[in-house]
């Protein structure tokens, strides 16, 4: 469809036709002073509420608002694409420091998204309504199937997403292409219904069934099908001596700054890092500061803390990310 399309002038209202469902009954489009948000009201009004599959009528009764629908429209014919760098940890970069990259492309009013890896292996292809403003890295609000890959072009999962969460089925998959996992989502992203891991060879090697994400009963079972003692998939992270131990070592090691002392300051301060699958810990970040003098002093500590123990998935040790906060208190 073009402008030339959809246009027919008329005093009272001008008409415009749009494969929408005849079986569901027109509604009146939302009501916004602003024309600059008239496309993005009509977008997610006809896709939120109509299915894209017969025909129906919209009144539109502002010659201005026309003239916005005809771009609009016009614009939806225009394949149009941008590419975005990224680096380890997907944040945008320049294409010299990149280790992933973007291909975004809007296809009818949806937008099609492929990552790939610097060496032009997909990564992940999908598709999304826009961006979200909420995110400050302008993240998509994902909408549909998605399909993520190794760098050796294997399928690594699959599923769906509904406004950003993961919804229905969830496929994750070995390296060399067997299924490894499937468990389902609910509309607000809680595993829900079983959650079932196999062997490489096919068998079933966990059976658990959670409701509402938690989880209810479950089995384990050897290589051979037999039925053993069950234990819990994932195991959080333990710092030597629990989380006492975490809070001696915090209390004992943590040297409060002559500055901060003399100027007053305290709070709590936050910080992220990565517990490696051997313990150790990596990536330790500010998440929140109070101010730079006891910033530098929380993140000091940390990073000086001995090994944990690791976290698992599945009787594996694998990398978690942990946030913490350090107490500074003066008396």
């Amino acid at each position: 469809m073009n402008s030339s399309d959809i246009v027919f002038p008329c005093t009272i209202s001008i008409c415009i036709c749009i494969r929408i469902s005849a079986s569901i009954p027109l509604k009146p489009l939302p009501h916004n002073n602003s024309s600059s948000h008239v496309t993005t009201i009509l977008f997610r009004y006809i896709f939120t509420h109509y299915k894209l599959n017969s025909c129906c009528i919209l009144f539109i009764s502002s010659m201005k608002t026309l003239l916005i629908l005809i771009a609009v429209f016009s614009f939806l014919r225009v394949y149009s694409q941008d590419t975005i760098y990224f680096d380890k940890d997907w944040k945008k970069t320049s294409k010299y420091n990149a280790e992933y990259y973007r291909i975004h492309s809007r296809v009818g009013l949806k937008i099609k998204i492929a990552d790939y890896y610097i060496n032009d292996t997909l990564q992940m292809t999908g598709f999304a309504w826009e961006y979200d403003p909420g995110e400050p890295d302008g993240e998509f609000i994902k909408e549909g199937p998605f399909v993520y890959y190794t760098s050796k072009g294997k399928i690594r999962s699959k599923g769906s997403y509904r406004t950003n969460k993961r919804v229905g089925e969830w496929l994750t998959f070995y390296p060399e292409g067997q299924l490894y996992t499937t468990e389902n989502y609910d509309s607000k992203e809680r595993r829900s219904g079983n959650f079932v891991i196999y062997y490489p060879d096919g068998k079933v090697r966990r059976s658990d069934f959670y409701k509402k994400g938690e989880f209810q009963n479950g089995n384990c079972y050897t290589a051979s099908g037999v039925d053993t003692t069950w234990y819990p998939y994932l195991i959080m992270p333990v710092y030597p001596g629990g989380d006492e131990g975490r809070l001696r070592f915090l209390t004992e090691n943590t040297t409060y700054p002559i500055e901060a002392t003399n100027q007053g300051i305290q709070g709590t301060v936050f910080v992220s890092f990565v517990v490696d699958s051997d313990g150790s810990l990596t990536d330790v970040k500010l998440l929140k500061g109070v101010s730079p003098v006891i910033d530098n002093e929380a993140l000091r500590v940390v990073k000086s803390m001995p090994k944990w123990k690791p976290g698992l998935a599945d009787g594996k040790p694998v990398r978690v990310m942990y946030n913490m906060p350090v107490y500074f208190k003066l008396r």
